[in-house]
This record gives structure tokens, C-alpha cells and sequence, in this order.
């Protein structure tokens, strides 16, 4: 059985905003077209994190396990909130 990727990104979605992160304002998901904001997103075999910022990535993360990704996202986000 596959992976519910709608599921998926909306649990994500719910759990960090129950964090006090917003979609669109701290982070995007499933999208690489944004601006501005730490992206999670499917791209081929990989799933990537990364700071997207006038169409350039930087510092992108490399995943084959989505919930690693998802660590991974969840952990940058508390990271640049404590240092805020």
C-alpha cells in the first residue's frame, strides 16, 4: 500500500500548526514554486527540504523516507523559532 500523500502533508500541516507554525507564512508544503519560505516537497524518488527563495534552493536536504523529511522540517522550524 502506498503512501496517502494528501494524508500525509495534511497531518503535517495539523501538527505544525498546533506548533504555532503557519502554511504560508513559515513554511510551505508540496509546493516548490514558493517564495521566501522553508519548502517540503516531492521531487522524483526524493522527498526535499529546502529554503526557497526567488526560485533558487538553498541548503536542500535529501530524502528517500518522507517521515525523515518530515523530522527534518519540524526540527528547522523549532530551530529558527528559538532563535527568533
Amino acid at each position: 500500500m502506498g503512501l496517502d500523500k494528501r494524508r500525509f502533508f495534511e497531518s503535517i500541516q495539523k501538527e505544525l500548526e498546533s506548533l504555532g507554525f503557519v502554511e504560508g507564512v513559515n513554511f510551505c508544503l508540496n509546493d516548490k514554486n514558493s517564495d521566501n519560505l522553508l519548502c517540503f516537497f516531492e521531487e522524483g524518488e526524493f522527498w526535499v527540504v529546502a529554503y526557497i527563495e526567488r526560485d533558487v534552493r538553498f541548503s536542500p536536504a535529501f530524502f528517500v523516507d518522507p517521515k525523515d523529511a518530515q523530522i527534518f522540517l519540524k526540527s528547522k522550524l523549532i530551530s529558527e523559532k528559538r532563535r527568533n
